[in-house]
């Protein structure tokens, strides 16, 4: 056997080990991706800690005053509440919505009860593109935005007439 016929034969077995380290490696990350697959972690954009309230009425309070500023309730939970509305006229403009359905801002309020007998509420939000579709997309809204998001939570602390305490 000269070396042409050589090379020639080993070609499928490197061609076939190649696809296989290459099939093995996507496996890989595929495995490593899908465990952060719906898990996204948001940036606390706002948070105060409130005293002498029951979880119960600061979640209460929670949910008016997100709807007094055009939020619809998305769910309410034990721990964690999600309101929602449509997304600005710049927020469709950036993220590309121009003609299909609107932006949705979305905020995701955590309320935790601390062993000091206060209440810790912490808010993150993301913008939505295609709500409701099985793609449904995410983008995460950053730090510079928290200013409005801590309003809202400071006009809670104030109809809870607790006054804001900040978290350490």
């Amino acid at each position: 056997m000269d070396t042409e016929q050589m090379t020639r034969a080993g070609r499928p077995a490197r061609q076939l080990a190649a696809g296989l380290g290459l099939l093995l490696g996507l496996g890989g990350l595929a495995v490593v991706g899908c465990s952060t697959i719906g898990k996204p972690v948001y940036p606390v954009l706002g948070s105060v800690e409130v005293r002498g309230v029951p979880i119960q009425r600061v979640s209460d309070v929670t949910a008016e005053v997100f709807h007094d500023h055009g939020y619809k309730v998305g769910s309410l939970g034990w721990e964690t509440l999600t309101f929602e509305r449509d997304g600005s006229v710049m927020n469709n403009v950036t993220y590309g919505n121009w003609m299909g359905p609107r932006i949705r801002e979305r905020v995701k309020v955590t309320l935790s009860e601390l062993s000091s007998g206060g209440c810790r509420i912490e808010c993150s939000a993301a913008l939505v593109r295609n709500e409701g579709e099985p793609v449904e997309d995410e983008v995460t809204i950053y730090k510079w935005n928290g200013p409005k998001y801590q309003h809202l939570l400071r006009e809670v602390a104030k109809r809870l007439n607790a006054p804001p305490v900040k978290p350490k």
